[in-house]
């Protein structure tokens, strides 16, 4: 069998409103991993700091909140996610439409580069070494998490019905129901894997 994704805007979810609603979820729910992360490379003057594949902005203003650059400037190469980045961008933070793989930026030389759940969208380039790794588990509130994977499914259930991910029942609502009154109940569906406290590993 194979698998097709339909990528709209560079992303495997599309840039469309559920798509950004979705990455407003992911942000909440990556920022008590990403803030003191980010704090390891405060208390140095930045001039520019720049993120690339910004999506609706969320990175970017976490970026300039905690590192506080004289200019963060959010690059992606999503229209549609650019322009809702720049409706209610904060003083100092801009954004602009680029394809992050391709140089040169429009921008001057940077003192920070960062990016958020970037790598996975991007073939890997070539000479790429992995140089730090370490698994960090994520236990979201519940309701959180069942959002953010009833948006998943609204945004790919016609693929995960083709790819024979998830049935006609799922697709038709199920899960969406189901996430949505969690706990599930004994006799309701649960995602592939999924358990009662959905503990979410993280490579970072």
């Amino acid at each position: 069998m194979t698998t097709r994704r339909v990528a709209v805007g560079g992303y495997a979810f599309g840039d469309s409103a559920p798509a950004a609603r979705r990455l407003g979820l992911l942000a909440d729910l990556f920022e008590p991993a990403s803030r003191p992360f980010l704090a390891r490379f405060a208390g140095r003057p930045l001039d520019l700091a720049v993120d690339l594949g910004c999506g609706a902005g969320h990175t970017t203003r976490l970026l300039a909140s905690v590192l506080g650059p004289r200019r963060a400037l959010g690059l992606d190469q999503s229209a549609s996610f650019v322009a809702l980045a720049a409706a209610d961008a904060p003083p100092g933070v801009e954004f602009a439409v680029h394809d992050v793989t391709r140089a040169p930026f429009p921008c001057p030389p940077a003192d920070l580069l960062s990016c958020r759940l970037l790598l996975s969208h991007l073939p890997d380039p070539p000479g790429l070494t992995r140089r730090h790794d370490r698994l960090a588990t994520l236990s979201p509130p519940a309701p959180r998490a069942a959002a953010m994977f009833a948006q998943n499914l609204a945004i790919w259930g016609p693929q995960a019905l083709e790819d024979g991910v998830a049935g006609e029942r799922e697709v038709g609502g199920g899960w969406s129901r189901t996430w949505s009154s969690w706990p599930p109940a004994a006799d309701r569906p649960r995602s592939p894997g999924s358990s009662a406290s959905s503990p979410i590993g993280v490579r970072a």
